[in-house]
């Protein structure tokens, strides 16, 4: 299953979370997503932005394959949540450009697809996946999830932050994102037990479009 969280806050901008906080906040963040990812658990904090992840070992067991996994010179890392399908084929193709892997799963394959090929390495994704990807050369975070939206993936834009999370809990563990209820989204929940995207029960909150 794994789960993934992140943040980005924008440089200089007056916030409730800066600082040493942020290192507070993505801890809590990650351990509220502790039973989508029970095997293992990290956490990237530079500057501004801040990634972490909670793993479930499936396709390569090893700690090797943990997140945020790191490109081979350090430049990138990306948390991961999902499946690859066609990661083999892929792998096939990146080695003909020559990058070598440490790894025998599809995390550290979308890794470096994202390196090859930017955002068109989503087009040639065939699978089920949530991604956030950092760049830490620019202090960039690109973020993903797959065509259909099967795997979950949440955020929070502000003026002074964007956030992201597999679940909405660890999100409002940030201070500054509040607990609202979304009266229109309930009441579309009462009349069809069904809340629809991009809208949640929380204001401020929504749910990353699939394809995005």
């Amino acid at each position: 299953m794994c789960g993934i969280v992140g943040l980005l806050q924008k440089p200089g901008a007056a916030s409730e979370l800066a600082g040493h906080d942020i290192a507070a906040w993505l801890s809590q963040a990650t351990d509220a997503l502790i039973h989508r990812g029970p095997d293992s658990g990290g956490e990237l904090i530079l500057d501004h932005v801040a990634i972490g992840a909670r793993r479930l070992r499936i396709h390569d067991l090893s700690s090797k394959a943990d997140q945020p996994l790191l490109s081979e010179d350090g430049r990138y890392a990306i948390v991961f949540n999902g499946a690859i399908f066609n990661y083999r084929q892929l792998r096939t193709e990146l080695e003909a450009r020559g990058f070598t892997f440490r790894t025998s799963g599809d995390t550290e394959v979308a890794l470096n697809a994202i390196i090859a090929w930017g955002r068109d390495a989503f087009v040639r994704f065939d699978g089920m996946y949530a991604i956030g990807f950092l760049d830490r050369r620019s202090k960039s975070l690109l973020v993903g999830r797959d065509k259909l939206g099967i795997k979950p993936l949440f955020i929070c834009r502000r003026s002074d932050f964007v956030a992201f999370s597999s679940e909405i809990k660890p999100l409002l563990a940030h201070p500054s994102i509040n607990r609202r209820v979304n009266r229109k989204a309930v009441a579309a929940f009462m009349a069809f037990q069904f809340v629809a995207p991009p809208d949640t029960l929380f204001e401020g909150i929504e749910t990353l479009p699939p394809g995005a």
